[in-house]
């Protein structure tokens, strides 16, 4: 997995219900559909080690690098 890489987002993270609305409502629309990565970072979680920054702008009708969600790698497909 590398930036640049088409992933599909297959679950969404388990903590939604310390989220504001809006985020819940923007990562309910992305499950399931494919992104790019745009980011790659490390996390100090040692469940998820790595973490992926995601362009999903399009979803909000914007260009996709205008939003960005990040996840555990281990939350998406690469496709």
């Amino acid at each position: 997995m590398k930036i640049g890489d088409t992933v599909r987002l297959i679950t969404i993270p388990p903590n939604r219900s310390r989220w504001s609305l809006e985020n819940r409502a923007l990562f309910e629309k992305c499950l399931g559909g494919t992104f790019l990565i745009a980011r790659m970072e490390t996390s100090k979680r040692p469940s998820h080690p790595l973490v992926v920054g995601l362009g999903v702008g399009h979803v909000l009708g914007k260009p996709s690098e205008h939003e960005t969600i990040f996840v555990p790698a281990a939350y998406v497909r690469v496709e």
